[in-house]
């Protein structure tokens, strides 16, 4: 399953992206890939809501995967240690080499 994330992630809707989240994953997916094309901006409490989120899909034995990042997005990403608890993929051309029968 892809899910395209619209807006950016910060405190002031930290808790509608993490409601959304969760109604995704209520549904049980083997695998789920985000795509962050639109997210040009994800403060502190939208990282740990990711992290949080995360390990809770992570835990029902959900494959997790982020791609199509801005290039200061996909940075703090990997600074932040993201890259330890789901596959981060910088743009849709990596992203679709590994999974070509996926659509957006």
């Amino acid at each position: 399953m892809v899910v395209k994330i619209q807006n950016d992630i910060m405190m002031s809707n930290v808790a509608e992206f993490s409601d959304e989240f969760r109604a995704v994953f209520d549904k049980n997916p083997k695998f789920l890939s985000i795509d962050l094309q639109d997210v040009k901006f994800m403060d502190s409490s939208g990282i740990g809501a990711l992290i949080n989120l995360t390990s809770e899909i992570k835990k029902k034995g959900t494959e997790i995967s982020v791609f199509n990042m801005h290039k200061s997005l996909y940075s703090v990403f990997k600074l932040s240690g993201l890259y330890h608890i789901m596959e981060l993929y910088k743009d849709n051309a990596d992203f679709f080499n590994k999974f070509p029968d996926l659509e957006v």
